[in-house]
């Protein structure tokens, strides 16, 4: 479950760090409050839907799910669909399917570890589940025809996305998200 809400900030996050760029504030703690400066658009914009599969692949008890992003200017949502079979049709009863939403901005180029030119993404999330959320994750993306393929994160700590230095350096080529 943890890596599955890992996947999920990641996902959804996608926003931070440029400040300038998306508007932001800093408070005495040293944080900073973002707002929406605009609408700026960019390669992601439209609605990503990544079809059912396993949560972990590795995990013979995992879950399943279907993600659907939506992005629009420097703005984005998304909305996570929770299933206890590999074909999505069992709901996941006792557990609520997230919704998140928040800002994003598109740094610039990087080369992967696996030699793609990646694209960098930094997001701040600011609502989780209709309430207020203050989260914000570096990340890397990757737009092959239709195909979005966001960088792969595995557990904590190194290429997390918790801080820019920490921005996965590989994608995670296993469910790609298709845009609609």
């Amino acid at each position: 479950m943890k890596k599955k809400m890992t996947c999920l900030l990641l996902l959804m996050a996608c926003v931070s760090g440029y400040e300038s760029a998306i508007g932001g504030v800093s408070r005495d703690d040293g944080s900073v409050v973002h707002e929406n400066k605009g609408n700026v658009s960019s390669d992601l914009d439209g609605t990503w839907l990544k079809s059912c599969g396993a949560v972990d692949q590795h995990d013979p008890e995992t879950l399943y799910d279907i993600i659907e992003l939506n992005f629009s200017g420097n703005e984005f949502s998304s909305s996570i669909l929770n299933f206890t079979d590999p074909q999505c049709l069992a709901s996941l009863s006792f557990s609520p399917n997230p919704t998140a939403s928040g800002v994003f901005i598109v740094g610039g180029s990087v080369m992967t570890d696996d030699g793609e030119a990646g694209t960098e993404i930094d997001t701040h999330i600011d609502m989780f589940n209709g309430a207020p959320f203050d989260i914000d994750d570096f990340g890397v993306y990757l737009i092959d025809g239709d195909n979005l393929y966001f960088g792969d994160v595995d557990g904590e700590g190194e290429d997390d996305g918790s801080a820019p230095d920490l921005r996965p350096s590989s994608l995670d080529y296993n469910r790609a998200f298709i845009r609609q």
